[in-house]
């Protein structure tokens, strides 16, 4: 069974977005429109990232959109860390004003292809509409989300990062 990742963070007294798995001990990006949305843009900080903090957006090859905003661009908005809305319950913030890549964790996502991403073995990617939907629908079910919402929200991630990074999209 799936577990509130930021609970989890939050008992062991980690920086949120730090669960054990090397993939996820990245910052947590998000976009200028998630920041504002979010209420609380004191718990975002905006960085400058170097080619070498950049290297390995700029070296994976199965988002190209992701790889040229990495590319293309230098400033960013983190989660400052620690993450500042993570309560004893979770996360403050609800689905609709929750940064993309928080929301879907530990689901992932192509922009390139718009599409969500099941990773159910940690090394194994499985597309949403991938023969064994058992383990999705159980991530979807444990986290109180749709398939529709996903989607819907992807395409709005979408939109808001082709806005804020318009090189990337051509």
């Amino acid at each position: 069974m799936l577990e509130n990742h930021c609970k989890q963070c939050l008992s062991k007294k980690e920086d949120c977005c730090i669960t054990g798995l090397k993939r996820y001990k990245l910052k947590v990006f998000a976009s200028k429109e998630e920041v504002e949305k979010s209420g609380f843009p004191e718990g975002f900080e905006k960085i400058k990232l170097d080619n070498i903090q950049t290297r390995d957006y700029k070296k994976q090859n199965y988002d190209l959109v992701w790889k040229k905003i990495f590319t293309e661009y230098k400033e960013f908005y983190f989660l400052k860390k620690p993450c500042n809305f993570v309560s004893k319950k979770g996360c403050k913030l609800g689905n609709e004003k929750k940064p993309f890549i928080c929301m879907i964790f530990p689901a992932d996502f192509n922009l390139s292809l718009k599409r969500i991403i099941y990773d159910q073995k940690e090394t194994d990617y499985i597309p949403c509409k991938a023969k064994n939907n058992y383990a999705f629908e159980e991530y979807l079910k444990n986290f109180k989300l749709t398939k529709e919402f996903l989607f819907k929200r992807l395409n709005q991630y979408y939109e808001e990062l082709k806005e804020e990074f318009p090189k990337a999209f051509k």
